[in-house]
């Protein structure tokens, strides 16, 4: 083991000595050319610099690329807005021209307005119609007409007792006359009692005045037109079948019940001015 230790440190020892001589030698040696370690120097500078603009032109390629695709999709963003607003603009002439064209429209309207003035044309068309069907209504009689549909409906029996069975050459219609007078005398004697009640209101006051103020009847046409004997006579006739219900007639009940009078209630229709309404309500 000493032999071979020695052995090693005797290698060790002349290896280091001649690699000291060569260093030594290296450094007083002087070089004969002095440029080609710079220029090789050099080179590898500008090699390395060479690579490290190559990366960064691949950089400066890959965002101009980047950037170049943007701009192309800008570029067709930009197309389609130019699509919309040219559509949006000739909407918008199109807006106009008809806006004009409605404005044309109403200035021609306004001037055939106050030109024509249809709305006096109007007026004096419905004051015409109006009178033709005045005068259309007045000619056809239609109150008189409906004054004898509604006396042909009407049981006339409980106002026939003090007629009597008469046997002299009356004919029907002074037969009628008679019946409607005797209704009416017993209305007006009805209504001059109710009258004298303190506690009548106005409105009912004015419609048994108006009860009393009614004259007999002498035909069976204007007397009747303007439904008021109607009225009267429908009232007169409600009183009479309730009167004889009371009394018992058709039945035991009520034997020594009051009599019933004449109901302002039932002369309701009378507060209607016009005549042909109030034939319809006393309906």
């Amino acid at each position: 083991l000493q032999g071979w230790l020695f052995r090693f440190w005797v290698m060790t020892f002349n290896n280091r000595r001649f690699q000291i001589s060569k260093v030594a030698t290296s450094i007083i040696t002087t070089p004969q050319d002095l440029v080609t370690p710079f220029l090789s120097w050099r080179l590898w500078v500008s090699e390395m610099r060479l690579e490290r603009a190559k990366a960064e032109c691949d950089a400066k390629d890959r965002e101009a690329s980047a950037v170049a695709n943007r701009i192309t999709e800008v570029e067709i963003e930009n197309e389609e807005y130019q699509r919309k607003l040219q559509a949006s603009l000739d909407a918008t002439a199109a807006l106009k021209a008809k806006c004009v064209e409605e404005q044309n429209e109403h200035r021609r309207l306004q001037e055939l307005w106050d030109a024509t003035q249809p709305e006096l044309l109007l007026s004096v068309l419905t004051q015409a119609l109006d009178f033709v069907f005045s005068l259309v209504m007045r000619s056809a009689c239609l109150s008189r007409l409906l004054s004898r549909k509604l006396m042909c409906r009407k049981d006339p029996e409980p106002l026939l007792d003090e007629l009597g069975d008469d046997e002299d050459d009356s004919t029907a219609d002074e037969y009628l006359i008679r019946w409607l007078n005797l209704a009416l005398a017993r209305a007006r004697d009805q209504a001059n009692e109710l009258l004298s009640s303190p506690m009548l209101l106005s409105a009912s006051r004015a419609h048994l005045e108006m009860v009393t103020e009614q004259e007999d009847v002498n035909n069976l046409s204007e007397d009747l037109a303007d439904g008021v004997v109607l009225c009267v006579l429908f009232a007169m006739i409600q009183v009479e079948e309730a009167n004889r219900w009371i009394t018992g007639e058709n039945g035991a009940a009520g034997k020594h019940s009051a009599r019933r009078l004449l109901s302002e209630a039932d002369l309701w229709p009378l507060g209607e001015r016009d005549h042909e309404l109030r034939a319809e309500q006393v309906w």
